[in-house]
């Protein structure tokens, strides 16, 4: 009798567990379909670019005649605003053809392949009729030019990354479509340089971003967009677009405090990250970034085990390259002389911060370039990316003054007493025994006692 009872207590005891087991499993894919569902909503269809019915596509014999008709409109187009709206108008016209031809007709990649080198062929000729220009945007008609440039570049960019994701498996094709988002980025950051000054074009990419539909992922997605556009423009005008990154930054930050720990971990977790459109590479560095300035301690390390996620995913996956490391070394080591130039002329309150985060950069790039050599690539990947977002720190030193949140200690040592009263609040609790920091690689360089207390010192920087 004791026997039976006994297996039976066995069974039931094998049956609740494994009944556990299987709903915790179903609960973890609904919630990565769920963020899957959240993003493929705020996908771009060719309604939001303005167009109902692209009509002919590539795929068609008779696609010339359309080609044909534009040409007509080219050479019977005067006005030289007319001139660059006809072609803005064309390229929007080509993306939405794409858009339409990987929805209906996917695996002709060679007529996708052709339309996207018309596309980038035109939106040089839009740079061309741009630079020709003669009058701003305090002309109605150059403002109206300049506000529909900025809305569809910002459409174009989303379109694209989500191109590239649904043509992981096409390289060549995907490297087109970032040339694609290198070729409309250099057309708006034209903006600034010719007719906008750099409050009024800040305040139109802010309109266009803010008019896209609210999802879970906006702030992180809008913050990869403004960094690709400020790429592209001089760095003495990227200062008000850093503001909007900035405020987004905020604004994720604030969000993701009025979620529970559990839902925090879900948001970050690195399947869903990777699933999202955009470049990896780039989020990674926006969300090293953002360590350094989140206002909670416990974000802060959700926000470096969330990255560090992703770095492990890419590093399993090979997808990150020798050469890919060594290209960002080299772009950092740009921003660094950048950084360093720009010292001479820089205010004694923001000279000490600047100072602080080059030799944050500097250290990790040298790391980098140590584990590169030991060809430890993800290794490299993961100090060249922290490099990278220390040197833009030092770009925009600014930055840590203007945002009322938590700063690394190791950076609020860098601030001076004499910074204007009200700008740093008081640091938040942490240990109060030993000194501020001790010299342990680790997150932004330095281990301090807040990231020793909460285990921030993570697998990049052991």
């Amino acid at each position: 009798m004791k026997k039976i009872l006994l297996f039976l207590f066995v069974m039931v005891f094998v049956f609740v567990i494994s009944a556990t087991f299987v709903v915790a499993q179903e609960e973890s894919v609904s919630t990565l379909d769920t963020g899957i569902a959240v993003v493929e909503q705020m996908e771009i269809t060719t309604q939001d670019l303005g167009i109902e019915d692209p009509g002919m596509l590539p795929t068609s014999r008779f696609y010339f005649l359309k080609d044909l008709n534009r040409t007509f409109k080219r050479v019977f187009t005067f006005n030289s605003v007319k001139k660059a709206e006809l072609e803005l108008d064309i390229a929007n016209e080509q993306a939405a053809e794409i858009q339409r031809m990987e929805e209906i007709t996917p695996e002709r990649t060679d007529a996708i392949a052709k339309a996207v080198t018309n596309y980038q062929e035109n939106v040089d000729k839009l740079k061309n009729r741009l630079d020709a220009m003669k009058e701003t945007s305090q002309n109605p008609n150059v403002d109206k030019l300049m506000e529909k440039l900025t809305d569809r570049s910002i459409k174009h960019q989303q379109l694209f990354d989500e191109l590239k994701q649904k043509f992981e498996d096409r390289l060549e094709l995907k490297q087109q479509f970032g040339k694609m988002q290198d070729k409309i980025n250099e057309a708006v950051a034209k903006i600034p340089e010719k007719f906008d000054n750099p409050e009024v074009f800040k305040e139109r990419i802010k309109k266009a971003i803010e008019a896209r539909p609210d999802g879970s992922f906006k702030e992180l997605r809008s913050m990869e967009i403004v960094d690709r556009i400020m790429e592209k423009m001089p760095a003495d005008r990227r200062d008000k677009l850093g503001e909007i990154k900035d405020d987004f930054m905020k604004k994720l930050e604030d969000r993701m405090g009025q979620m529970s720990e559990d839902q925090r971990k879900e948001f970050l977790r690195p399947e869903i990250l990777e699933k999202l459109p955009g470049d990896p590479e780039v989020r990674m560095r926006i969300m090293e970034e953002m360590k350094t300035r989140v206002s909670s301690p416990d974000i802060q390390k959700e926000i470096i085990e969330a990255k560090e996620g992703i770095l492990k995913e890419r590093i399993e996956k090979g997808e990150i390259k020798k050469e890919a490391v060594e290209k960002l070394i080299n772009e950092t080591r740009d921003l660094i002389a950048k950084a360093e130039s720009d010292l001479a002329n820089a205010q004694s309150d923001l000279k000490q911060i600047a100072e602080k985060m080059l030799g944050i950069s500097k250290a990790r790039i040298a790391e980098a370039e140590k584990a590169l050599g030991d060809n430890k690539i993800g290794e490299a990947f993961g100090h060249a990316t922290a490099a990278s977002a220390a040197a833009r720190s030092a770009l925009r030193p600014e930055s840590f003054l203007n945002r009322p949140l938590y700063i690394d200690p190791t950076i609020r040592q860098a601030i001076p007493a004499s910074a204007p009263a009200g700008i740093l609040p008081p640091p938040q609790t942490a240990p109060t025994t030993g000194t501020t920091t001790i010299t342990v690689k680790c997150g932004d360089g330095i281990c301090d006692l807040i990231e020793k207390e909460k285990g921030f010192c993570a697998i990049d920087c052991k």
